[in-house]
């Protein structure tokens, strides 16, 4: 994984876990997080176009690791076809 991709909790508190948020050098990039708020096995994964925070890809994955597997391919993907930022 790229030093340019970063991950953080975003919009965390109490009694909420919050979303894990992709960062591509520097700016948020996508998230995953339960999407009906519960302990389900099924995470929404959504990655946004460049300079947006909607819009984009958004798929339902069964897992954490495999919404964030999705996460690091796309922001490796953004940054080969984004070039230099």
């Amino acid at each position: 994984m790229s030093d340019q991709v970063e991950w953080r909790r975003v919009y965390a508190r109490e009694g909420k876990p919050g979303r894990e948020t992709v960062f591509v050098r520097g700016v948020a990039r996508g998230d995953l997080y339960h999407p009906d708020g519960s302990d389900s096995d099924v995470w929404r994964a959504r990655f946004w176009p460049k300079d947006r925070l909607q819009g984009g890809d958004e798929r339902l994955v069964l897992g954490p690791e495999r919404a964030r597997a999705y996460l690091d391919y796309m922001a490796q993907k953004a940054l080969e076809e984004e070039g230099e930022g």
